[in-house]
């Protein structure tokens, strides 16, 4: 009896294993043989996701939930023109908010204008204003040739009429060919104007071997130009900042070496409204060499020395008398220079307080996008900027140390270097 009673348990047993085990595999089965579940993801929202993460994390200022989600309503208010209420100030809210407005439009054209309207709103709403903003592809492609000195829409050897094989002195020659051909042309004063600009340009970015063979590789133009501006003087003017804005400065120095008397150096920094400033720790390491905290970024409340990487240049090493000339256009990159060089007592600012345009905006790839044809990025506000005293360049600017708006400032340069050549130079291009 027992021995049936085991038999009949180990049967039992089996069948449940049996059972257990075709369930598995007939699960298995159907999971192989049936279609994966298609995880459907609205990119308009993931879009919102996105940038709202993107500003908390990455704009210079610290914005807490429900700031943010309140410059979202605010936003959408505008777009709409209707009144809006959060269910709640954060994310979720503003989620909840955009999806019963976009339910309105008609078609998908007027749900993405509506998306789009609405982030760009907040961007240019972020602190300081208009600065932070929504990219089109085409917008983001101007700002990147802008920022690497490329212009897509110039070829500098046919404005010289040249090929990339000329000499220097081709190039010299070439040049001041077409200058007189515009001086004797039929063109208004304001067409010979822009027409002698382009030459210039094309002149600068073309006028020695290294760069007119990196501009006929890259496209890449130089973004400042040099002279030997008198017997003592040295005059190096920086346009704007670049990525290659230190190896401008060598090839320049290679290109128009300074003379032995040359002790004198004239930064001119005016008209330059900034540019590339992930680049200047490399163009003060030309002053300073490697390891010095040029200046700081202040990024939600905290505070970043930024340190030169690059060695010292060694045609800048006899220059013991050096001014710095700014004006109310100096902005961004070339403030931050200013205000280093300041600190660090390399040069007398001169000129009248700059334009006070103390941020670094940076162009963000946005992964979710919602537009056929369409590819958006985000310049966003990512850092501030701080003078040699600590404060915020943005709506300060940088004082000079003699303002040439006051009587007698030739003077008071005068007191600084006991330099008359000098102090005539500087006063000739004041009056420019």
């Amino acid at each position: 009896m027992s021995h049936v009673k085991r038999l009949f348990i180990v049967l039992v047993i089996f069948l449940i294993g049996s059972l257990v085990g075709g369930v598995v595999i007939q699960q298995n089965l159907l999971v192989r043989l049936l279609p994966e579940k298609q995880v459907v993801i609205d990119e308009r929202m993931a879009f919102i996701d996105e940038v709202y993460a993107l500003i908390k994390k990455e704009h210079w200022e610290l914005l807490f939930d429900e700031q943010l989600a309140m410059l979202f309503q605010k936003a959408i208010e505008k777009v709409t023109n209707e009144k809006i209420e959060l269910v709640t100030t954060d994310l979720s809210g503003v989620k909840t908010a955009l999806q019963e407005v976009l339910v309105k439009q008609e078609d998908d054209e007027g749900k993405n204008k509506l998306v789009a309207d609405v982030v760009n709103v907040v961007l240019v709403n972020l602190q300081p204003f208009g600065r932070s903003r929504l990219l089109s592809q085409s917008d983001s492609q101007e700002i990147l040739d802008s920022v690497t000195s490329r212009n897509p829409d110039a070829n500098y050897f046919e404005t010289l009429g040249l090929d990339a094989t000329a000499s220097s002195a081709v190039v010299a020659q070439n040049f001041k060919q077409k200058q007189q051909e515009v001086a004797k042309s039929q063109q208004t004063p304001e067409e010979k104007k822009h027409a002698q600009q382009a030459l210039e340009r094309a002149y600068q970015a073309l006028d020695s071997d290294a760069e007119r063979s990196r501009y006929a590789q890259t496209g890449v133009e130089s973004s400042l130009s040099s002279e030997n501006l008198t017997t003592d003087i040295y005059y190096l003017q920086l346009n704007s900042f670049a990525p290659t804005t230190y190896e401008d400065i060598a090839f320049a120095l290679k290109a128009v070496p300074p003379q032995p008397k040359q002790t004198s150096l004239i930064i001119d920094l005016r008209g330059n409204p900034g540019g590339y400033i992930d680049g200047l720790p490399n163009v003060l390491g030309a002053f300073y060499g490697p390891g010095t905290k040029a200046y700081q970024m202040l990024k939600q409340g905290q505070k970043t020395d930024l340190e030169t990487r690059t060695d010292k240049l060694a045609g800048l090493a006899q220059f013991k008398k050096v001014v710095v000339l700014i004006d109310q256009v100096t902005g961004s990159s070339a403030e931050a220079m200013a205000a280093s060089l300041k600190k660090y007592n390399v040069g007398v600012l001169v000129g009248v307080p700059s334009r006070g345009w103390g941020t670094m905006e940076r162009l963000f790839s946005v992964t979710h996008q919602f537009e056929s044809g369409q590819i958006f990025s985000v310049l966003l506000v990512q850092n501030l900027t701080l003078r040699e005293d600590g404060i915020p360049i943005e709506g300060s600017g940088i004082t000079p140390d003699v303002n040439i708006t006051e009587p007698g400032w030739q003077q008071e340069l005068l007191a600084y270097f006991n330099s008359s050549s000098l102090v005539a130079a500087v006063e000739k291009m004041a009056k420019q």
